[in-house]
């Protein structure tokens, strides 16, 4: 798999579902977000000192982040 792709694969199939120009989503929504749940989960366990945790484990107040810290910090890793 060119991991180079995956994510520009990803959004060219989700987009037009989260843009309102289809009905249903390309995959069902459990599985689209399946990817966000593991890592709110990676980031509740690291805040445990790094005790596993589950998916099925989170509740709603897990799922708040802080979007600014967020947009830097993925600014600073990703080059832009």
């Amino acid at each position: 798999m060119d991991t180079s792709r995956v994510y520009r694969a990803l959004l060219e199939n989700v987009l037009p579902y989260l843009a309102g120009e289809t009905e249903a989503p390309p995959i069902p929504m459990t599985e689209l977000i399946e990817p966000e749940m593991a890592a709110v989960a990676m980031m509740k366990s690291k805040n445990l000192g790094g005790i596993p945790v589950e998916i099925s484990e989170l509740s709603e107040s897990d799922y708040a982040y802080d979007g600014t810290s967020f947009g830097v910090e993925y600014r600073r890793l990703s080059g832009y």
